[in-house]
C-alpha cells in the first residue's frame, strides 16, 4: 500500500539533492588548492621561525650586554662581587630566554605537524575521490574504504566524506520513486553495499545539521543491520527482501517505502514514520516502535510477535506503545503476546482481522472475542 500524493521535500533535503552535492572533479580541483594551501602554510612557519631565531639573537645580546648593568646597583660592590652579581643574572635571564625558546620551539613543530598530516589527509582524500570514479567496481570499493578511514581519521572531513558516499549511492542506483516496481526488481551492487554499510558506521552523527537522503532510490535485497540511519530520509525507497536487524532507524522518514519481505527485527524504530509504507510480510519482533507513525501502511502479515521456549521469551514483542495504526492494512497481522494498550488509531474491524492470543494486551474498549487468534 503506497500513499497517493508525495510530500514536499523539505529545504534540508533538497540540499542533499545533487544539484548540491560534491562532485568528484569539483572536490579534486578543491584537493589540488588545498595542498598548495597546505604547502605554503609549510613555508610560512619556516620563515616565521627564522625571524624569531633572529630576535632571539638580538635578545640575547641585550640580556648578556645591557640588562645586567641596568639591574644590579654597584655602590659599595668590590669588582669582583659586581661582576658575579652581573653574571648570575646573566645566567637566569638566559636560562628563561632559553625555556621561552624551547616553548616556542615546541609551538612552530607542533604546528608543522599539524600541517603536514593535514595536507596528507587532503591528499588521500583527492585520491580516494579519484578511485570511487573508477570503472572498476573493486578500485571503487577500495576508494570507499579510504574515505571511511579519511573519516575515522579527521573529523573535518567527515561531512564531505558524508556527502560524497550518500552521492555515490545516488549515482549507482536507481530512482524508483517514479517508476513501477518491476522496474526497481534488481538488488544492489556490492559496492553499494559497502557504501550504506559505512553510512551505518559514521561517526559524529550527534553533530550531523542535515539527515541523509536516500529518498526514492532502490535498495533492494540490502543488508543495513547494525547500522546507525536515525533521522535519514527513506521516502519512497524500495528495500524489499532486506535487514535492518538491531539497526537504528529511531526518527528516520520511510513515507511510502516498500519494505517488504525483510527483517526489522530488534530494531530501534522509535519515533520512526512509516506513513503510507508497505511492510507486508516483514518480520519487526523484538524492535522498539514506540511513538511511530504507521497511519495507512500495510501491515499485512507483519509478524510483531516474541518468541518463546519452555514458556519464556528469548526474544521480547515488539513494543508498540503510543504507536499510530490509523488506516492500517492489518490483516494476519501477528500480535501474539504484544502490548497494545498505549496504541493509537486501532479499531475493532482491524483487530479481528489480526492473529492474537490470550497474552495479548488489548486497549479499553475492544474485544478479542470475535478476533482471530492464532492456531497452535
Amino acid at each position: 500500500m503506497t500513499a497517493t500524493h508525495k510530500p514536499h521535500q523539505r529545504d534540508d533535503e533538497h540540499e542533499h539533492g545533487h544539484d548540491h552535492l560534491f562532485f568528484p572533479n569539483d572536490i579534486i580541483k578543491r584537493g589540488r588548492r588545498e595542498r598548495i594551501r597546505d604547502r605554503t602554510r609549510l613555508i610560512r612557519p619556516g620563515v616565521a621561525g627564522f625571524a624569531v631565531a633572529l630576535l632571539l639573537l638580538a635578545a640575547a645580546s641585550v640580556i648578556v650586554a645591557v640588562i645586567p648593568n641596568i639591574m644590579i646597583h654597584t655602590e659599595g660592590l668590590s669588582a669582583a662581587d659586581r661582576l658575579k652579581a652581573q653574571n648570575d643574572v646573566r645566567t637566569a635571564l638566559l636560562q628563561a630566554s632559553a625555556g621561552l625558546a624551547l616553548l616556542g620551539g615546541l609551538f612552530f613543530t607542533a604546528r608543522t605537524v599539524r600541517l603536514t598530516r593535514s595536507g596528507q589527509v587532503t591528499d588521500r582524500f583527492s585520491k580516494a575521490v579519484e578511485q570511487i570514479g573508477n570503472g572498476v567496481a573493486d578500485v571503487r570499493v577500495g576508494g570507499l574504504y579510504s574515505l571511511e578511514k579519511i573519516a575515522r581519521d579527521s573529523a573535518e572531513f567527515r561531512p564531505v566524506v558524508t556527502e560524497m558516499v550518500v552521492h555515490y549511492i545516488h549515482g549507482h542506483t536507481k530512482q524508483v520513486a517514479n517508476e513501477s516496481v518491476s522496474l526497481a526488481a534488481d538488488p544492489i551492487e556490492r559496492d553499494v553495499q559497502v557504501a550504506l554499510g559505512i553510512l551505518g558506521r559514521r561517526l559524529g552523527i550527534e553533530q550531523e545539521v542535515k539527515t541523509l537522503n536516500l529518498w526514492g532510490l532502490n535498495l533492494n535485497k540490502s543488508d543495513l543491520s547494525l547500522g546507525n540511519f536515525s533521522r535519514a530520509n527513506l521516502c519512497y525507497a524500495t528495500i524489499d527482501d532486506s535487514y535492518f536487524e538491531h539497526a537504528n532507524l529511531s526518527g528516520a522518514t520511510l513515507v511510502a517505502a516498500r519494505i517488504r519481505n525483510s527483517s526489522i527485527a530488534h530494531a530501534d524504530c522509535t519515533g520512526a514514520t512509516f506513513t503510507g509504507a508497505d511492510l507486508a510480510g516483514t518480520y519487526v519482533t523484538g524492535s522498539d516502535l514506540t511513538g511511530a507513525d504507521l497511519q495507512g501502511a500495510n501491515l499485512a502479515g507483519v509478524d510483531f510477535s516474541g518468541r518463546k521456549e519452555k514458556g519464556r521469551y528469548y526474544i521480547q514483542p515488539s513494543r508498540l506503545k503510543y504507536a499510530n495504526v490509523a488506516d492500517a492494512v492489518m490483516k494476519g497481522a501477528n500480535l501474539c503476546g504484544v502490548d497494545l494498550r498505549d496504541i493509537r488509531g486501532l479499531t475493532q474491524q482491524q483487530l479481528d482481522s489480526t492473529n492474537i492470543d490470550g497474552e495479548t494486551r488489548l486497549p479499553l474498549g475492544l474485544s478479542p472475542r470475535v478476533s482471530k487468534k492464532r492456531q497452535t
